[in-house]
């Protein structure tokens, strides 16, 4: 028997200070339906395509060496 999970969105990134790998988590978007309607419509994306919204923290802090830096999208 196969166990299944479920994958979650997240971001990976490098700290530029001492070089780890740190993960993070993407914030699900909770909307209601005709907030949904309306992103949909503003970003171009079909009513009958499914999926989530998610956002990017806007500031991130390295688990191992604790800077914190601000992010950006690439």
């Amino acid at each position: 028997m196969t166990l299944s999970v479920e994958l979650r969105p997240a971001y990976v990134w490098d700290c530029p200070h001492c070089w780890d790998e740190n993960f993070e988590n993407s914030m699900i978007y909770e909307a209601s339906d005709e907030e949904i309607l309306e992103l949909k419509e503003e970003h171009g994306i079909e009513v009958w395509e499914d999926g989530v919204f998610t956002t990017m923290p806007e500031v991130v802090k390295c688990k191992f060496c604790e800077m914190v830096f601000k992010t950006e999208q690439i």
